[in-house]
């Protein structure tokens, strides 16, 4: 039997829908906040916690950098991204940084640098563990880290009266930090993004979106405010939506690994569940042409930056 859907009254051979529905959405968000509480690193027998978690690409090589305790970094080097077979060891070059290298401002001091073994295992895990060394100290590391650890994201959410301020990279624990303060602090009316670079996990975004339009939030960007990709997607889904002049809010095409969005035809079903968002958020005409702009604005690895024209024209600001 071929697999595939309909959609659009067509036949489209070989492609399996992704995303979380509605129903799935709490149950996928304590399934991720268990594994990410779960997850723990060990260096000579003291146990840190895992606060964050990101992948980048930096000179052509994969780079895991985990945070520990907000106040220690491991850097892990990976070559080349096919060797991660699940059941293979690999070396892969390490470091050990002293001072959260994901934070702004934060000086950071090399304690030690060497292999370490990394194997994949099923479901995106990855354990990583052996010895690092240098003149004056043997670090013996055990950690084991996961694309849902990854798909956690950044941001901080502060309070101040009636507003609530938004910043870093949006994931799980947004959701679960978004859903706290329209449950627990109605009286927030107001969320500012900030600094707001984007999304880690963009199914799960479009779930923070729901929040925010349910909860009946204003979103506000300041005239200093950054807000790009993911970012600008979850801006969307404000009640009302203010904009001030000089705030930056950027747009991109996505791309899955294979393809990028243009790629696929306009009624292919890759483009359906950012298509019922931005509807949702922005009205069914407006929603599916702002989608369609943001995909041909700029490659998946480059940004556009929208002019307050085109953000008045879209209807980002009301």
């Amino acid at each position: 039997m071929t697999n595939g859907i309909w959609h659009n009254d067509k036949f489209w051979e070989d492609y399996e829908p992704g995303g979380i529905s509605n129903e799935e959405i709490e149950s996928k968000i304590a399934e991720f906040t268990e594994i990410i509480n779960q997850s723990k690193a060990i260096i000579n027998e003291v146990s840190y916690n895992i606060d964050q978690c990101v992948a980048d690409v930096i000179d052509d090589q994969l780079v895991f950098i985990t945070v520990l305790n907000n106040d220690m970094s491991i850097v892990v080097y990976i070559e080349d991204e096919e060797l991660l077979i699940p059941g293979k060891e690999i070396k892969v070059k390490s470091e050990i940084i002293q001072g959260n290298l994901l934070a702004k401002n934060v000086k950071a001091n090399l304690l030690v640098s060497g292999e370490l073994n990394l194997t994949t295992e099923e479901n995106d895990i990855f354990k990583i563990n052996g010895e690092l060394s240098n003149n004056n100290q043997i670090y013996n590391v055990s950690m084991i880290i996961s694309e849902d650890l990854i798909g956690a994201g950044t941001t901080k959410l502060e309070l101040k009266g009636n507003e609530a301020f938004l910043s870093g990279e949006l994931g799980i624990n947004s959701y679960c930090q978004i859903k706290n303060l329209i449950e627990n602090h109605p009286e927030v009316k107001t969320l500012i993004f900030t600094k707001v670079p984007g999304s880690v996990y963009d199914d799960v975004n479009m779930h923070i979106g729901r929040l925010i339009r349910k909860g009946g939030l204003i979103t506000k960007a300041l005239f200093s405010s950054k807000i790009y990709s993911g970012g600008v997607d979850l801006f969307c889904s404000g009640k009302e939506r203010i904009v001030h002049k000089g705030a930056e809010l950027g747009v991109h095409s996505w791309d899955d690994g294979d393809k990028t969005a243009i790629d696929y035809p306009m009624d292919h079903p890759a483009h359906s569940l950012q298509i019922e968002y931005f509807e949702q958020m922005l009205g069914e005409k407006n929603g599916k042409s702002f989608y369609y702009f943001t995909i041909v604005s700029a490659k998946a690895d480059d940004i556009y930056i929208m002019s307050h024209e085109e953000i008045r024209k879209w209807k980002i600001s009301t």
